[in-house]
C-alpha cells in the first residue's frame, strides 16, 4: 500500500526562568546575617552599602543576564542555564532582571522586577550635658564629663580625642561602654588636666 511522507517533529521546551534567589549581604559593621529576600510585594528597604547576591536558573542555555535600573546595567555571570553575581545598588528605583538567549530573543513571561529603597546611614550624635559649654576647671584640675551618644545602627566603642592647638598631635582616651549597650548611651568620664600636661591658657 501507499505510505505518507515522513515528517520530523522537534519538541522544544518552553524557555522560562525556573528559579531566582536574591540574598542581601549587609555591611559588616551592622553585624547582621545574610538574608534571602522575598521579591513579591512591597518595596524592599535596604541599608546603604548592602550588596545583592543573585542566583538563578532557566530551562534553556542562556546568553547574557543583567540587572537593570534607570539605564544602568549590572552584568551577571552565566554558565550554561545558570547565572550568578553580586551587585551593590546605590539608588532607589525599580530593578529588572533581563535575560538574553544565545540565538536572540528572551525568556517567556514578564521579567522579574522589584523595587528598592536605599536608606543612608545617619551620622552618630554626640552631646556633652556636662560641662555643656565653656567652663572653668576645678581646683583638682579634673574636669568631669557626661557624654550622651547615639547611633541608629548601634554603638561599638567610644573615645575622647583632644589636641593642643590646631596642629598638635591627637591623643585618644577610650571610654568604656556599659554592658548591653545598643544604640544609645549616657557615659561619665573625666579629663585629668595635670596628666595631660595642660596649664592655664592652654
Amino acid at each position: 500500500g501507499r505510505t505518507s511522507e515522513e515528517r520530523t517533529i522537534t519538541v522544544r521546551l518552553p524557555a522560562f526562568l525556573g528559579a531566582l534567589n536574591v540574598t542581601a549581604v549587609y555591611p559588616r559593621y551592622l553585624a547582621l546575617p545574610d538574608e534571602e529576600l522575598a521579591l513579591a510585594g512591597d518595596t524592599l528597604v535596604l541599608p546603604e552599602g548592602t550588596a545583592l547576591r543573585l542566583r538563578g536558573r532557566a530551562t534553556t542555555t542562556l546568553g547574557a543576564v543583567r540587572l537593570e535600573s534607570g539605564g544602568v546595567a549590572f552584568p551577571l555571570g552565566v554558565q550554561g542555564s545558570a547565572f550568578e553575581g553580586s551587585v551593590q545598588p546605590s539608588r532607589d528605583g525599580a530593578y529588572t532582571l533581563r535575560v538574553a538567549l544565545p540565538g536572540g530573543g528572551a525568556l517567556e513571561g514578564e521579567p522579574p522586577t522589584f523595587a528598592l529603597r536605599i536608606v543612608p546611614d545617619s551620622a552618630p550624635t554626640v552631646d556633652l550635658p556636662v560641662p555643656g559649654a565653656d567652663t572653668v576647671a576645678p581646683p583638682s584640675l579634673r574636669l568631669p564629663l557626661v557624654i550622651a551618644i547615639a547611633d541608629d545602627h548601634g554603638l561599638s566603642d567610644a573615645a575622647i580625642e583632644w589636641r593642643r592647638g590646631s596642629t598638635g598631635a591627637v591623643t585618644r582616651l577610650a571610654v568604656p561602654l556599659p554592658t548591653g549597650t545598643t544604640d544609645r548611651a549616657l557615659l561619665s568620664s573625666a579629663l585629668d588636666l595635670v596628666a595631660l600636661g595642660l596649664r592655664a591658657g592652654d
